[in-house]
């Protein structure tokens, strides 16, 4: 049966589905990148309080898209907390994530879609992300909707292992 997608703006109370999606996104995404004992401590009590976090940070914005009421996925975008940037002009795109079992669906696609003019009407001109340098499947979604690197790296570790990450940049008036 296609997936009817219907799009919203989250509300604090769809925290515990967001965790819910956030974590199998996780232990499915990034299996291949992070320690399995990381992977398997998640769990959605222990993410409410970082997604109702996010939910309420000022000028952030949570879009969500579901079908028949079921979460397949979200995007959270937000003034970018990048030192060497404008954070003026520049946005950042903190999290885009889908159920496991629809990624390379499109939706990926839909929900940037409807995450971009928001940001636009704000004001920013530019919009940055970071993702892990050896996740390719990641690079290639962000490639193909315009951004580049801009040869920004940072390393984050988790649970005792090293994450490289780049920085990809997009300008928001460019179209794809």
């Amino acid at each position: 049966m296609p997936v009817l997608p219907q799009f919203r703006q989250a509300h604090l109370e769809d925290a515990p589905a967001i965790a819910d999606l956030l974590v199998r996104a996780w232990q499915q995404s990034y299996r291949q990148f992070l320690p399995a004992s990381f992977l398997e401590k998640l769990n959605v009590a222990g993410r409410i309080g970082l997604v109702e976090s996010l939910l309420r940070q000022p000028q952030s914005q949570t879009w969500l898209v579901e079908d028949d009421g079921r979460l397949l996925g979200f995007v959270n975008t937000g003034r970018s907390r990048d030192p060497d940037v404008s954070r003026r002009t520049t946005a950042e795109l903190r999290a885009l994530y889908l159920d496991p079992e629809l990624v390379g669906g499109g939706l990926g696609s839909q929900l940037l879609d409807k995450a971009l003019p928001p940001l636009r009407e704000q004001g920013f001109v530019s919009l940055n992300l970071w993702v892990l340098e050896n996740n390719q499947a990641g690079i290639r979604f962000w490639l193909k909707h315009g951004f580049k690197e801009d040869g920004c790296h940072r390393i984050d570790e988790r649970d005792g292992t090293e994450l490289k990450q780049i920085r990809l940049h997009r300008l928001l008036n460019k179209a794809i």
